[in-house]
């Protein structure tokens, strides 16, 4: 329903949690969602398999309802997901001289993204 879309919800079990911490002192919280993962059976990161680097729009967390079945969905077709919340959002922390704005979010891509690509092998 509408209503559902809106709901924060409970990190799902079929997820590795993280966090990184950047030169810059910012913090950021990312998930890992195994290829062929379920909501409550996780399915190890595979290398070999692609995978989705899911950036979500503004607002809410990497942990809204709504976004949990778009991971499900990914992960169902034999994708591995990372995923995020820029620094300053959800568990990801801004450093002390950082400000939220574009250039948070584009350094938070960044680490995710060098994270995301250090563990496949071109996938």
């Amino acid at each position: 329903s509408e209503a559902d879309k809106d709901v924060e919800t409970q990190q799902p079990s079929a997820v590795d949690e993280s966090n990184s911490t950047q030169a810059n002192g910012d913090s950021i919280n990312y998930w890992v969602i195994g290829a062929s993962s379920t909501k409550h059976n996780q399915s190890a990161f595979d290398p070999n398999a692609p995978t989705v680097l899911f950036s979500h729009g503004s607002g809410r967390t990497l942990a809204a309802a709504f976004r949990l079945q778009r991971y499900a969905f990914f992960a169902s077709l034999g994708m591995n997901v990372v995923t995020y919340d820029y620094a300053g959002y959800g568990k990801s922390t801004l450093g002390p001289n950082s400000k939220l704005g574009d250039e948070a979010v584009l350094h938070s891509f960044a680490a995710v993204y060098a994270l995301a690509t250090s563990q496949t092998n071109g996938a």
